[in-house]
Formats: C-alpha cells, sequence, structure tokens
C-alpha cells in the first residue's frame, strides 16, 4: 500500500470531490486568525465564531475516486487546498479505537528521522488527543488514512466532533480538544497552544509537546 500511496497532508481537493458550496461572507468569520503567541481562550473563540458545518457531511471519504463511508461518529477533513493523485492528507479520526485525531498537514519542518531508528517513518505526522501533541512517528501503512480522503472545510467554516472543533483558514486546520484545552494549527508549519515542547520526546517520536 505504502507503494501507491504518498503520505503528504491537508492539502486541496481530490477531483472526485467538491465541497458545499457558500456565499456568506459574514465579518465574524473574516476576523484575521490567532498567530503563534495567542492564548488557547483566544484560539477558542475564534474557532467558535466560524460557520457551523454539520458533521455528518465530513462522514464521506474518497479513495483514488471511490467514495466510502466512515464509521459512526468518524469524519474526515482536510483544507481546501489542492491534492495531487494518489496523495493521502487533512485529518481522520477512528473513536472506535480511542486513537487521537491524526492529521497529515504538510508540514515544511517535519522533523527527521531520530537516529538508529528502523520502520517506517512519517515525519509529518501529527497526533492530537488534548494532552499532547506529537510530530513524527513509525507508521508501516496509512494506517487510518487508508480509508481515503475526506472532504474540504472550506475557509471560515468550523467542524465540531466528539470533544474537538475545527476551524480552516488560509494559516490552516485550527483544532482544539476541549476536555484540555489545548489547541493546535495545522498548515506548513505547527503551532501548539496550551502547550510546551518537550526537550526529550519519547523514542519513535520525533516531536512532542505536553498540554494543560
Amino acid at each position: 500500500m505504502l507503494a501507491l500511496i504518498v503520505l503528504v497532508a491537508g492539502c486541496g481537493a481530490h477531483r472526485q470531490q467538491a465541497p458545499p458550496t457558500s456565499t456568506s461572507t459574514d465579518t465574524t468569520t473574516s476576523q484575521a486568525a490567532p498567530g503563534p503567541q495567542a492564548s488557547v481562550e483566544s484560539v477558542i473563540r475564534w474557532i467558535e465564531a466560524g460557520d457551523p458545518v454539520d458533521a455528518e457531511n465530513f462522514r464521506t471519504v474518497d479513495q483514488d475516486g471511490t467514495p466510502g463511508r466512515l464509521a459512526e461518529g468518524d469524519v474526515a477533513f482536510r483544507a481546501p487546498r489542492e491534492l495531487g493523485p494518489r496523495v493521502v492528507g487533512g485529518c481522520i479520526t477512528q473513536v472506535k479505537y480511542q486513537e487521537p485525531l491524526s492529521c497529515l498537514p504538510g508540514l515544511r519542518n517535519a522533523p527527521s528521522r531520530p537516529p538508529e531508528l528502523p520502520g517506517q517513518w512519517i515525519g509529518g505526522w501529527v497526533s492530537f488527543d488534548g494532552a499532547t501533541v506529537t510530530v513524527g512517528g513509525l507508521h508501516g501503512d496509512p494506517g487510518p488514512f487508508i480509508q481515503g480522503v475526506g472532504l474540504p472545510l472550506e475557509y471560515g467554516k468550523r467542524l465540531k466532533f466528539g470533544d474537538y472543533q475545527c476551524r480552516s483558514d488560509q494559516m490552516g486546520l485550527y483544532c482544539v480538544n476541549y476536555p484540555h484545552r489545548s489547541a493546535v494549527r495545522l498548515g506548513d508549519e505547527l503551532v501548539a497552544f496550551g502547550c510546551t515542547k518537550r526537550a526529550n520526546p519519547p523514542r519513535g517520536i520525533g516531536v512532542q509537546y505536553d498540554c494543560a
């Protein structure tokens, strides 16, 4: 499967899918996105100011032109930018297995493989469960992304699912985990809000942030 599918991240549209159209220009949703130094609370307020979308619409995935449906409670979504053929990106959940939110946002500064670490290293893989944010890890296959790629979440829209809520912006996907009151921005660069970067991440992890 790895020979056939390229894992990239959070970018644009599979040609077979089109996001729901909208002509809304509400001034609330056009406010500037929070910067790297913003507080968690301001990030949460900004996310919640977006226009809501129905999570049910984001249970649809596309696997190289073949439509699919995720399990109850799961969602998949991505930033509204162009994806190349057979490229996997965006975010996806696996509620049944209690997995964290898994995202491939296309990081430019993804961590390199740690020395003397065997296995399939994917530097741009972000896992966010609220308590921690990890970047880079060992993944022997596309993991949950084997199910396909989700629909684009249009800029200014927010998607609520489980303990999370995410809003799309040109700077990236902003996601909050409510139980831990922590948040991330997933784009060309990763920004963690309410979290502290660990000096020495566990073996097999490129970068780890510990959150409140």
